[in-house]
């Protein structure tokens, strides 16, 4: 058993095609996406007999000892992704050999988030709990179970809010200004540049499991919705709004209906989104839209130098 490290551009994307296939995470577009913050789109794989068994994609920050690695960053989900017909009696040997590789390889920090459960107990690591909330969304008369939500969807129907696949010409710089509105409001930091926006819009294009949707009224910007499609998973990711419009109810409207149209498509989950375990403000937010609670485990490493910087 073979553990390697590649950069995705270095390796032919064939070889690893089948593993990650259904993968969005895993996908090259996405991985790519991450240079504009100055990431490497990295694979590390396993080789058993000459053939690939197993890949970890992931995204290394900065150079040399100060490098870190992250799979994949800004609550997306990594994921150990197997080969067909590796034996059920080594896919544990092969996650915890991987995985200690990584810890090993003179990271200054690393991130593995371990939503799909791929992972069992690592020496070398330190496990933090985070949890999102799964609503079960494949019957095609699905509603949120609670009134006051169901409420606010009629209200912006009745406002005739309109929403539309987001347009990287026609809508950027409105897009832009929610952002900016946003962070005020929020009293964040600029996280995204412009450019990797751009990048997200020009994918969007390309492959559908990236649902922007797009609200304006009255030729005013409202809000923005981000959501990606990861195997039977929508995954809210971002949203951005006027608050001065929130009336208009439209936040809510764009995830009813982009729930609706991705569960005709197979799409079971709506995934609201990570969170730390015991947030409690969070999840009464969430729970208004009904499902179960999912806690899964983020293995974290770091250096010497990482843990005093």
């Amino acid at each position: 058993m073979q553990i390697l490290r590649h950069q995705l551009a270095e390796l032919p994307f064939g070889e690893i095609e089948p593993l990650v296939r259904t993968s969005f995470f895993a996908s090259p577009g996405f991985l790519n996406l991450w240079k504009v913050r100055g990431g490497t789109p990295v694979v590390w794989l396993v080789r058993m007999d000459g053939a690939v068994a197993a890949v970890l994609p992931g995204v290394e920050f900065g150079r040399g000892f100060l490098k870190r690695f992250h799979s994949t960053p800004n609550g997306c989900y990594g994921k150990l992704c197997l080969a067909d017909g590796v034996d059920p009696r080594i896919q544990k040997e092969i996650a915890d050999r991987i995985l200690k590789a990584v810890g090993k390889s003179g990271y200054i920090k690393t991130f593995v988030n371990d939503y799909y459960g791929c992972f069992g107990d690592c020496s070398g690591f330190d496990v933090k709990m985070f949890e999102t909330r799964l609503v079960d969304i494949s019957d095609p008369q699905w509603e949120p179970p609670t009134k006051q939500v169901r409420k606010d969807i009629r209200v912006a129907e009745r406002e005739n809010v309109i929403l539309e696949r987001f347009d990287g010409v026609k809508h950027m710089s409105g897009f832009l200004a929610l952002v900016g509105l946003t962070e005020k409001r929020l009293r964040t930091k600029h996280k995204y540049p412009e450019e990797f926006y751009r990048a997200l819009a020009d994918l969007s294009e390309k492959d559908d499991r990236i649902q922007w949707v797009w609200c304006a009224h009255e030729n005013r910007p409202v809000a923005s919705s981000i959501f990606l499609v990861e195997g039977d998973n929508l995954l809210s990711w971002q949203i951005h709004y006027d608050f001065s419009l929130s009336h208009l109810q439209a936040t809510k409207l764009a995830r009813f209906v982009t729930a609706r149209k991705a569960a005709s498509t197979g799409v079971r989950y709506l995934n609201m989104g990570v969170s730390h375990e015991g947030a409690e403000g969070t999840d009464s937010f969430k729970r208004r839209w009904g499902g179960e609670m999912r806690s899964y485990r983020c293995y974290f490493a770091r250096s010497l130098l990482g843990r005093l910087s």
